[in-house]
């Protein structure tokens, strides 16, 4: 992602990810913060549900196929997911997509 309007994807999925993990931190809070991605946590529940709602918002907003969607949507976890509070429950996140 380096367009403005993916700049703006990114921004907005930084903000939903730690809305859904229940804080009222933003984007701006941590930006310039190093590794501020292991300092909160979230549960695989909210990791799936954020991964599921990431996915259809870059379907949305950057109109492309949902496999593609999926495969940023992946590499925005890798890079920026937070840490799992219950990392035994991994399998939680995928489950429901592979259906």
């Amino acid at each position: 992602m380096a367009s403005k309007k993916s700049d703006k994807v990114f921004r907005h999925l930084i903000d939903k990810q730690f809305e859904l993990a229940g804080m009222t931190i933003t984007f701006d809070d941590v930006v310039g913060q190093p590794d501020w991605y292991d300092k909160y946590t979230m549960t695989c529940e909210q990791s799936r549900d954020f991964r599921s709602y990431g996915i259809d918002y870059i379907r949305k907003q950057l109109r492309v196929r949902k496999e593609k969607a999926r495969s940023e949507m992946d590499w925005f976890c890798l890079a920026y997911s937070l840490k799992l509070s219950d990392p035994d429950n991994f399998k939680l996140i995928f489950d429901e997509q592979d259906k």
